[in-house]
């Protein structure tokens, strides 16, 4: 039996896969398949609109580009056409690498007083291609640590 089948039988329908705009291209894969496991991007509920439905908007976003960029502004747009365009620019020449040491410093220094606290859980995500030296990357992480619950990277 497949898993369409199985849904199928459970009385289930899946949402059509989220559409981008015409003419916007993400920097990423939405799913990417790494030795024995698979990395998918996901979203959450949608209306017939586009809106997030339900979703939790409460923390904060930050893009590590050449340079430090908060980017929670644009995903609580709730013109869904406007953040795509919004979050394009923003990653305008995304992937060319970035010194990660110094996006951390930059991070720690003005906002992680107020986005952090001891119950906060970091996600990074990273294709580790960091023009910067290692040890501000350490450096920086520990620092990170010490506010923070959790640190995925």
């Amino acid at each position: 039996m497949t898993p369409e089948d199985r849904l199928a039988d459970l009385g289930l329908t899946l949402p059509a896969p989220v559409k981008l705009p015409e003419g916007l291209h993400l920097p990423f894969s939405l799913i990417t398949v790494r030795g024995d496991r698979v990395l998918m991007s996901g979203h959450p509920a949608q209306d017939r609109t586009g809106r997030l439905i339900g979703a939790d908007l409460h923390g904060d976003a930050y893009l590590f580009h050449p340079r430090l960029m908060r980017i929670t502004d644009a995903l609580r747009d709730r013109d869904m056409l406007r953040a795509a365009g919004r979050l394009s620019l923003m990653a305008e020449g995304f992937g060319g690498g970035t010194d990660i040491g110094e996006a951390l410093r930059t991070f720690n220094r003005g906002y992680a007083a107020r986005a952090l606290n001891g119950r906060t859980a970091v996600l990074i995500l990273s294709d580790g291609y960091c023009t910067g030296p290692p040890e501000a990357v350490a450096e920086e992480l520990a620092r990170l640590r010490r506010r923070t619950r959790r640190i995925v990277c």
